[in-house]
């Protein structure tokens, strides 16, 4: 029996001497397992591993509060993997953030790759499989007041595999905001 560890998946690229069984028939319900009967005294296996990508999917809140000439962010995102373990997540900011922080369990390292594009690097203290992993994100965006434009822009998380959530935009009692152009992929929400 031979097993692979999580996020490998092993090929039997040459056998001689043996027959491939089923693991369930030896009471293994490990599917990452394969399983030989020796055929012979002189056998030999030739195996080679494959790296499994992760499936990722995101759910995310983006929490936007616009007060005088500013908009701060909050985004809370959680991770779901599935198939496969990561140990670093790459994510795109709006370039123009200030003040970014990034928290979460377990981050050994987060930095802006290049400074100034928005695109960072967060690094883990070890893997994560498939419990849920939380993320915050919180930095702040200036506006000019006089034009009166907002953009409020998604932290869009690299490499991913489904992203889905919910923006909630407030105003202090000093600001009203009227949406101007709305992305197809948002659909509105009445407020309650």
């Amino acid at each position: 029996v031979v097993r692979a560890e999580r996020g490998l998946r092993l090929l039997v690229d040459h056998r001689d001497g043996v027959t491939e069984v089923n693991p369930l028939e030896l009471g293994m319900r490990d599917t990452a397992s394969l399983a030989f009967r020796l055929l012979k005294p002189a056998w030999t296996i030739r195996l080679s591993a494959e790296v499994i990508e992760p499936l990722m999917n995101i759910d995310s809140l983006h929490v936007a509060r616009i007060s005088d000439g500013v908009v701060r962010h909050n985004h809370y995102l959680q991770y779901r993997l599935f198939h496969a373990g990561a140990k670093s997540l790459a994510l795109q900011l709006p370039p123009d953030a200030i003040g970014v922080s990034i928290t979460g369990p377990d981050i050994a390292t987060r930095q802006e790759i290049e400074p100034g594009s928005g695109l960072w690097r967060i690094e883990l203290a070890k893997k994560i499989f498939d419990t849920p992993y939380r993320l915050w994100i919180t930095y702040q965006r200036p506006f000019d007041r006089i034009d009166g434009q907002v953009e409020i822009l998604p932290v869009q998380a690299i490499g991913a595999d489904q992203q889905r959530g919910h923006v909630v935009v407030y105003t202090t009692d000093r600001v009203e905001i009227r949406p101007q152009s709305v992305d197809m992929s948002l659909q509105p929400a009445e407020a309650r």
